[in-house]
């Protein structure tokens, strides 16, 4: 297992050196491609929830270390009753009943 943090994403590939140079020359939409046709596994950690409803499959909500709540996008998104995954970040973070 390889991994580097690049920013503050972790980025988890087996071709990890093709992958950063992705990165590294075209950004997140290139390598968002390379996602689609090589099979590829992120791991990201960020607070930009546009970049998570675009790269990810899979979210982990955490709130002072430990999950709270876990699933697609749109499935958090209704779950939360929200429009967006902005605004079911937000809504986690400020929840003082999130953690219960």
């Amino acid at each position: 297992m390889n991994i580097f943090e690049l920013r503050t994403y972790t980025l988890h590939v087996g071709k990890l050196n093709e992958a950063i140079q992705i990165y590294n020359d075209l950004g997140w939409p290139a390598l968002e491609k390379y996602k689609k046709n090589n099979e590829l596994t992120m791991l990201l950690a960020s607070h930009n929830m546009k970049e998570v409803e675009r790269l990810c499959n899979s979210v982990v909500m955490m709130k002072q270390g430990k999950i709270v709540d876990r699933g697609t996008c749109n499935n958090l998104i209704n779950k939360h009753g929200r429009e967006n995954l902005e605004a079911t970040f937000l809504k986690i973070a400020r929840s003082k009943n999130e953690l219960e």
